[in-house]
């Protein structure tokens, strides 16, 4: 039994994980006053990105490329990385981006590569813009929102309504699954990447914890059922795809058995540690079993899993 429990552990350490910076300052007080977003928009070094249809520009090293300038009344304030100021503009209603000299990626396509700061920055930037574009109109009344708070609010115009909306996240849970044997439970969506191999994750449901949501889906998506004892908690991701928090968990299955819900996945398997370590890397071509990408808290708790030596 003690060596079981002791199976489930992952390392101390703690993991770096993408889309994450503690050096990024919110700085929510600038946020609120007018006066200090002007001045913030009049720094030196201020830095403005712009996003087209969920896009970035980055140059060579994928370092984000910026504007020179932009009409600040439709910029949005993110925060401070070493003291300057990052701002985000939407130019999703353009023919074409601006040519700033670099290319134009996807978040997804690029995020593995870009430095810890510059992945907090532009995951910021896209999760908050995409609001923007989907919180166009008051949920309530369906009247017409304006942004306020230098785009951290919307504000209903109804003067009836007057609701005020803040950005929003959709908790979501991903759990690495082991069982008795030392095996992962892996598994496979269509959406996914050929041969991608991953762990398992849904939302969070009302009315549900976090550690029951870890079991629920696992008893859905592949009728295994995990003890509900063993779920632990790792680490938490933002995931702006458009805009869900990751949070990570480890968990014991107290069966092995599997029955795939196909609207969930088409396949689904335990695999052991040497099975895993010869998996490809997903940007590699071929069609055997691939790992998740390197900017996903999944990729983390299976490496965890991998250079965990019981």
């Amino acid at each position: 039994m003690l060596r079981t429990a002791i199976q489930t552990r992952l390392p101390e350490s703690s993991p770096v994980i993408a889309y994450t910076f503690s050096a990024f300052e919110r700085a929510h007080t600038v946020r609120r006053d007018p006066a200090a977003v002007a001045k913030a928009w009049a720094d030196g070094r201020r830095r403005i990105v712009p996003v087209w249809r969920n896009q970035h520009a980055v140059d060579s090293t994928f370092a984000p490329l910026c504007l020179p300038d932009a009409d600040p009344a439709k910029a949005v304030f993110l925060g401070l990385v070493e003291g300057a100021p990052w701002f985000a503009i939407d130019l999703s209603s353009a023919e074409a981006p601006p040519d700033l000299g670099g290319a134009w990626h996807d978040l997804r396509a690029v995020g593995p590569a870009l430095t810890s700061s510059n992945a907090c920055v532009l995951g910021t930037a896209r999760g908050l813009l995409a609001w923007h574009r989907a919180h166009r109109f008051c949920g309530a009344c369906g009247s017409v929102t304006v942004s306020e708070g230098a785009g951290h609010v919307r504000n209903c115009t109804n003067p009836d309504c007057a609701r005020r909306h803040f950005p929003r996240l959709d908790p979501a849970v991903i759990m690495l699954i082991t069982d008795d044997a030392g095996r992962a439970l892996l598994g496979h969506a269509p959406q996914m990447p050929p041969g991608m191999m991953t762990t398992l994750a849904g939302f969070v449901e009302h009315g549900e914890t976090l550690e029951q949501a870890v079991a629920r889906e696992v008893a859905e998506e592949t009728a295994v059922l995990v003890a509900p004892s063993s779920v632990r908690y790792v680490a938490s991701q933002p995931w702006p795809f458009p805009g869900s928090l990751m949070l990570a968990f480890t968990g014991r299955a107290a069966t092995t058995a599997i029955t795939v819900d196909p609207v969930e996945l088409a396949f689904a398997g335990w695999y052991n540690r040497a099975e895993v370590a010869a998996f490809r890397e997903v940007a590699e071509a071929g069609d055997s079993p691939a790992l998740p990408r390197r900017d996903s808290v999944a990729r983390v708790l299976i490496d965890q899993w991998l250079a965990y030596s019981a």
